[in-house]
């Protein structure tokens, strides 16, 4: 994973999926207050941006909001 800067223009998401599905543990390293949910950032400069495996489900809504 490389990391998204500020003047990022093109961003491209793949979401890669098991074919077993697991629901987060209690206690997920997910929740944490260090988490990517909880991370602020401007992308000002994005103009395009490309998904792959979006099937909507929370965890995916909550990176949209992040973006």
């Amino acid at each position: 994973m490389h990391p998204i800067r500020s003047a990022t223009r093109k961003l491209k998401i793949i979401l890669q999926r098991s074919e077993f599905k697991e629901e987060c543990p209690v206690n997920c390293p997910c929740d944490e207050p260090r988490s990517w949910r909880s991370k602020n950032f401007s992308l000002i400069n994005l103009e395009e941006v490309e998904m792959e495996g979006f099937d909507g489900e929370d965890h995916e809504f909550d990176l949209l909001k992040v973006i």
